[in-house]
């Protein structure tokens, strides 16, 4: 096996909190995700030119609010 592949993810249920921000007043306006490398791995191929790289990181969420008319 010249490459490998790992994954692994913490899935959280953000939706009750969301529900609580907005139950006090506030409106959810926009949702966004960004992926922030936290570390990367790098090394020679095996016969091979060139590099080889393997990167980490984390899915980091931007929510924006606005204050409810209501």
């Amino acid at each position: 096996m010249i490459g490998a592949y790992a994954h692994s993810s913490q899935t959280l249920n953000y939706a009750t909190v969301i529900q609580s921000i907005e139950d006090e007043g506030w409106r959810l306006e926009h949702a966004g995700y960004v992926y922030r490398v936290t570390g990367s791995e790098s090394r020679d191929k095996f016969m091979a030119s060139g590099q080889q790289e393997a990167v980490s990181g984390e899915i980091v969420g931007i929510y924006i609010f606005r204050a409810s008319d209501t």
